[in-house]
């Protein structure tokens, strides 16, 4: 009867885990790195490239009228540096860059440091319904802007997202940064 319970109890455990999300290459233009994400399962993404910046639209099967859109690029400026290598002024510089056409008067910014050492900038702005959320890893600035179709409010939950999603994106070097010459412009 022990042996019964103990496959049982086993099976049952197999059952239960989470079926495990496969790595999602994203496109990119760097010649140093590689990027890839681990979609939560019912999420899929669509991709483009254009010029050096990548774009994805994230969407998930649990909520087809929202979409995080994914917005990638590189800066040799900020090569080998993260969010939180960042100084106050540098943080306010790139607060700045991420409003786009949002009221730079009434927005501020949230710093959020995640288990992993990740530090992202979640951008408030009062009466918005799109969620704003970026970081920076290794150079590359990463920025997911989440918003309803149906322009409906934005969530706790939704900005919780589009933080866990940057946190899933990782980088994988694949080629020393001094031994790649960069092209003529």
């Amino acid at each position: 009867m022990k042996k019964w319970m103990s496959i049982a109890l086993v099976a049952l455990m197999f059952c239960a885990l989470p079926a495990l999300a496969e790595p999602t290459q994203i496109q990119e233009t760097s010649p140093f790195f590689d990027l890839s994400i681990e979609l939560p399962a019912g999420m899929t993404m669509e991709q483009r490239v254009v010029g050096d910046i990548s774009q994805a639209a994230i969407t998930s099967a649990d909520k087809p009228n929202y979409t995080n859109m994914l917005v990638i690029s590189f800066d040799d400026l900020m090569t080998g540096r993260d969010m939180a290598d960042l100084n106050e002024a540098e943080l306010e510089d790139v607060f700045g860059g991420s409003l786009g056409d949002a009221d730079a008067a009434q927005a501020s910014y949230t710093m959020k440091d995640l288990d992993d050492g990740v530090k992202v900038m979640i951008i408030n702005t009062p009466d918005s319904n799109v969620a704003n959320v970026l970081t920076i890893k290794d150079g590359y600035f990463m920025q997911i802007f989440g918003m309803y179709n149906d322009d409906q409010p934005i969530a706790e939950a939704d900005v919780n997202q589009a933080v866990q999603l940057l946190d899933d994106i990782k980088l994988t070097q694949i080629k020393d940064a001094q031994t790649v010459t960069a092209p003529e412009l």
